[in-house]
């Protein structure tokens, strides 16, 4: 999925707020904003929106991965192995990318999340 947001031409280390490479479902009622230079590095960071209700169950990823997620706005319910939390905005998680089970916006809000991966697994 994150193949889309990477592009092979050399990138500036500023992201600009309207220059951001941006991949939205709207079948899944999410998207996904690139906030780093691209995927070549050793982190990767996105802003994850979700309205209301959506929900992604996580995918088997082609490398082992660290992952945090902080959220800005809405509600996030999230599963990490057999354990589920449910994060306010300000509240943030550390786990290991393999153990990500899904997560879901709850809540009547929007949610927005910052979620950086290391290293960035396609």
């Amino acid at each position: 999925m994150f193949h889309f947001l990477n592009e092979s031409t050399p990138s500036d280390m500023v992201v600009r707020a309207g220059q951001r490479r941006r991949l939205y479902f709207k079948d899944s009622h999410m998207g996904y904003d690139l906030l780093s230079p691209d995927l070549i590095h050793h982190t990767m960071a996105v802003m994850i929106r979700m309205e209301p209700g959506a929900l992604r169950v996580a995918a088997p990823l082609a490398k082992p991965t660290e992952q945090w997620m902080f959220v800005l706005q809405g509600q996030l319910k999230i599963t990490v192995g057999e354990t589920t939390h449910v994060l306010e905005p300000g509240d943030s998680i550390y786990y290991d990318g393999d153990a990500l089970r899904e997560f879901a916006s709850v809540g009547s809000d929007e949610l927005r999340i910052i979620c950086c991966i290391t290293p960035p697994a396609l």
